[in-house]
């Protein structure tokens, strides 16, 4: 017993130590400098990524592809820095009237660690594109993809079953209703398509393809890191039904068009697509506005007059302007003006979904607070002493 008072006594003066402190603050500093760096070569969403939405920083794949960790990445030091923090408050702070400056700043610095976790955790980001006089209910995330078994039978709704990205790998077998199979023959994460020029070619077999890819050459290519060029993921799919195989389909974000599968009695399609996001509203983009700087092409305002749509809430139907700095936060959702396409007829929002979005707000408000009384004590105390 008298071991495990003095391993656990041992253990808070670690966590609890300036020392520790300063490691996780120094490790925290490096990986903000490290991060900066990779953007260079592997983009923001990829550096922030590896280096703040991981536990560690690893080695190349060595080995048959295992990795060795080098450096705790963000989450790790994230951890340490809050039991840092905690050990540290209540074994130094006394519970006093006198300290309340010190705990509300405190709390806020807790509340702020964690709200990172949980905007890592649940936050997500997407885009909808609308073009002029149409509406839309869902958004897509450019960065991770799906493919969709589309059951069209019934005329007034569709039935689409997702297989996500994380389940796309060569040699994947999958299992859907209707007694269909798809065995996923080769995936890539990138690839290009190009008309096809040769029709011998061993792999993959083109005459045994069907649809709109039977004409095409799907060009495996490296992954792609920049942000404005995302990749484009393409698969070759063998379907079956019943175990009997119906034809092999090549799948590509850059064929448009779901690919009909031949079910007799029955409309099925697949498709390889950017992830949807489906929402219980839709937005109707009445008018896209924009307008630049007298003589240049720089934009100065560009913005999307929209109607919402919320056939559960008919009282929030209304229009509303979503601009530049002026978003539409609606049912959980952050709409922001992102960009336009095709001659100003095609609106790009960003659709952010973070569930935390208030708690650096409610971080920073104590952590003012508390310094704030936190000065005032220490200044009445100075008065006094004086």
């Amino acid at each position: 017993m008298a071991k495990i008072k003095f391993l656990v006594k041992e253990i808070v003066k670690i966590l609890s130590s300036l020392e520790l402190t300063l490691a996780g603050l120094s490790a925290l500093a490096l990986l903000v400098f490290l991060c900066t760096l990779g953007e260079v070569q592997l983009g923001v969403y990829d550096s922030v990524k590896i280096h703040f939405n991981s536990w560690f920083l690893y080695s190349r794949p060595i080995l048959s592809g295992y990795r060795i960790p080098l450096f705790p990445a963000g989450k790790l030091v994230g951890i340490v820095l809050i039991l840092n923090l905690l050990f540290a408050h209540f074994k130094r702070l006394t519970l006093s009237y006198k300290k309340i400056g010190l705990w509300l700043t405190h709390f806020g610095l807790i509340i702020l660690f964690l709200g990172q976790f949980l905007s890592g955790r649940f936050a997500r980001e997407s885009q909808m594109t609308i073009k002029e006089n149409s509406s839309k209910n869902y958004s897509e995330d450019p960065r991770h993809s799906e493919l969709d078994l589309i059951d069209a039978t019934n005329s007034k709704t569709d039935i689409v079953y997702s297989i996500p990205q994380e389940l796309l790998k060569t040699g994947q077998t999958i299992r859907l209703p209707h007694k269909i199979t798809l065995d996923i023959k080769h995936y890539a994460l990138n690839a290009a398509v190009d008309i096809r020029k040769n029709s011998d070619a061993a792999f993959p077999n083109y005459s045994l393809i069907q649809g709109p890819g039977k004409n095409l050459e799907i060009i495996d290519m490296p992954l792609s890191h920049d942000d404005n060029q995302p990749n484009m993921p393409a698969a070759l799919v063998q379907v079956s039904e019943n175990g009997k195989i119906l034809g092999n389909w090549q799948m590509s974000e850059m064929i448009p068009l779901p690919q009909r599968i031949p079910i007799k009695g029955k409309e099925i399609y697949l498709t390889l697509r950017p992830k949807r996001y489906y929402f219980p509203f839709s937005l109707f983009l009445k008018k896209f506005t924009h307008k630049i700087y007298a003589g240049t092409s720089i934009p100065s305002r560009f913005s999307s007059l929209i109607h919402i749509n919320a056939p559960a809430s008919p009282t929030e139907n209304r229009n509303t302007l979503i601009s530049m700095n002026h978003p539409l936060r609606f049912q959980g959702l952050t709409f922001y003006q992102a960009s336009y396409a095709q001659n100003n007829t095609v609106s790009i929002l960003q659709v952010v979904r973070n569930p935390s979005w208030t708690i650096p707000y409610i971080s920073s408000f104590f952590i003012a607070l508390g310094l704030i009384l936190h000065f005032l004590m220490r200044l009445k105390q100075a008065k006094f002493l004086s």
